[in-house]
């Protein structure tokens, strides 16, 4: 059909899924496209273009309206009985409930015939240290990745990227370092469990948590009471000479510079982080002037984005 026959067709009839035309060839039936049709199709074209994620996202929306499923969200701030009420919705207690946050990972639940779990393995752990390796020029990762080099971990799975990193963290000794630990998902602590535990490497965790709260899914790793240990503040000599050589690596040039280093130490209340953050700041051409560096903005402006990101 020609662009000058479209122009003269009347629709004479419209239901959900066809419509009838009358046009120059007489009568003619089209079917409506559905919205899983249309996202099929974006599915296809996906596949067409190797994107493999719009693909899966595109297909999964088409069965869901296929099967008549639509996701109804429960949202909220830590502790606030999201669990306990969704259980008492359903009649059952499904989802996990506890003093500490147990369900920190965005968990879905649907109608079955018979109480089934399925864990979607986190990539972010794995995909993480795997791109940290190859920096590093791991030979295990490197000779996995073959000639495509670090492209060839964009199209890894959780699976795949697992069995890379484990083998390499194997290589030799390494360390895992987990600082400021803010209750970490279940399933980014399953993550960092597996790597620990099929490769042999220690866990270091630094928590700001009295009794290390912060650490959620990770505490069991640390039952052990002797690997605890308790970070305090530099007493206030200690604190100084800490700040002096800081302020020789930073470069600190300043004709107040022994007043700096002191106000800085008193800022800091002898907080290691906090006396580097400063020298760096102070180091900085925004807080020198004539050679001084200008205290009063400098303590205000770092204590605006140290309360931001440390409470």
């Amino acid at each position: 059909m020609n662009s000058e026959q479209k122009k003269d067709e009347i629709c004479l009839a419209e239901s959900q899924d066809v419509r009838v035309f009358r046009g120059s060839g007489g009568l003619e039936v089209s079917t409506i496209p559905t919205e899983t049709d249309r996202l099929l199709r974006i599915a296809a074209l996906a596949e067409e273009f190797n994107h493999d994620r719009i693909s899966d996202d595109a297909r999964s929306a088409a069965k869901r309206i296929a099967e008549g499923r639509f996701y109804a969200a429960c949202a909220g701030q830590c502790k606030r009985g999201k669990s306990t009420l969704l259980n008492a919705l359903m009649g059952e207690s499904i989802l996990p409930t506890g003093v500490i946050p147990v369900t920190a990972v965005p968990t879905i639940v649907r109608f079955g015939e018979r109480h089934q779990a399925r864990v979607r393995l986190s990539q972010s752990v794995f995909r993480t240290l795997a791109t940290a390796l190859f920096a590093g020029q791991n030979r295990p990762l490197v000779k996995s990745c073959g000639k495509k080099g670090w492209n060839a971990l964009k199209d890894k799975s959780a699976v795949s990227l697992r069995g890379m990193v484990t083998d390499a963290l194997r290589e030799k000794g390494y360390w895992a370092v987990l600082d400021h630990a803010r209750s970490p998902s279940q399933s980014y602590s399953n993550g960092i469990k597996d790597v620990c535990s099929l490769s042999d490497t220690p866990l270091i965790a630094v928590a700001r948590s009295p009794h290390m709260e912060d650490v959620g899914f990770l505490l069991p790793m640390f039952s052990n009471r002797s690997g605890r240990f308790a970070l305090r503040n530099f007493d206030p000599h200690t604190a100084k000479q800490f700040a002096a050589q800081v302020a020789n690596t930073t470069h600190l040039q300043a004709l107040n510079r022994d007043e700096a280093i002191r106000k800085i130490v008193g800022f800091s209340k002898g907080n290691p982080g906090a006396i580097i953050r400063m020298l760096q700041m102070a180091a900085s051409p925004k807080y020198v002037a004539q050679e001084h560096v200008k205290l009063s903005p400098l303590s205000i402006d770092f204590r605006l984005s140290w309360s931001a990101t440390h409470g």
